[in-house]
């Protein structure tokens, strides 16, 4: 499946290449326009935008990842709630964290996800750097008693915790189980994406997915891979018989 970050005028011959989008970056929108969704303008952006995609890929599932911004980023955006220092902001208030501290301005973002799925039901909403069944939990209510939304909705497998709690997100009627590459390699290794033991082709990550695999399998559902994938990673992937692989 395809990842997009902004991207428009897509090619006729990449929509028909790929079986869907896996993921629209919501942080990459939000960075091309230099705003916030507090911002009218923004909301309506993220909105027609996400129609856009949604149509041009009709009858293929397109899955858009509420953003997942770090204190830094949204402090420079114009229509930032509350401008933050932080120092571990890679491990700190970020992705649905930070959602539901500013829920106001997540509900915007909500709001405007809600406008397009009404348009085009073949969206998919996807919750990043979730540690904990209540975080999915509160979004749920969130989004059917405030915005009346009954559709799909996943979860990035990011952070340990939820490796270890898989059967209760699956309690809360999870459909998309995107596994995070990047932040998971981090946080089983112990090492920053900079160094020289930072490698998503480690044994312990490949054990990992393979774990998170026949999981998910157990289910009756697919599990997604996303990152940076190069060929190596991707061979892998192959090997272990992972299903869907974000590019």
């Amino acid at each position: 499946m395809l990842g997009l970050n902004s991207e428009e005028n897509l090619r006729k011959d990449i929509i028909d290449s790929f079986d869907g989008v896996g993921m629209i970056r919501g942080e990459n929108l939000c960075i091309n326009k230099m705003q916030y969704f507090n911002k009218p303008e923004f909301k309506k952006y993220l909105e027609e935008y996400l129609v856009y995609i949604s149509t041009i890929f009709e009858n293929k599932k397109v899955w858009y990842r509420t953003a997942d911004l770090v204190p830094h980023q949204i402090n420079l955006l114009d229509g930032c709630d509350e401008v933050l220092d932080s120092k571990q902001y890679l491990l700190g208030l970020r992705g649905i964290r930070r959602n539901l501290k500013y829920i106001s301005t997540f509900k915007q973002e909500l709001e405007a996800f809600v406008n397009a799925y009404n348009r085009n039901n073949n969206l998919g909403l996807l919750l990043p750097f979730i540690s904990s069944p209540t975080e999915v939990s509160t979004v749920v209510k969130i989004l059917k008693n405030e915005f009346n939304y009954y559709g799909e909705y996943g979860i990035m497998v990011e952070i340990p915790s939820v490796l270890l709690r898989l059967d209760e997100f699956e309690e809360l009627g999870v459909s998309n189980y995107t596994f995070g590459a990047n932040d998971m390699t981090s946080m089983i290794l112990g090492a920053d994406r900079q160094i020289d033991n930072y490698s998503k082709n480690d044994l312990a990550v490949l054990k990992t997915i393979k774990s998170a695999l026949e999981k998910v399998h157990s289910y009756g559902k697919e599990l997604t891979v996303a990152g940076y994938i190069n060929k190596d990673f991707f061979d892998n992937l192959k090997i272990l018989g992972v299903d869907i692989v974000n590019i």
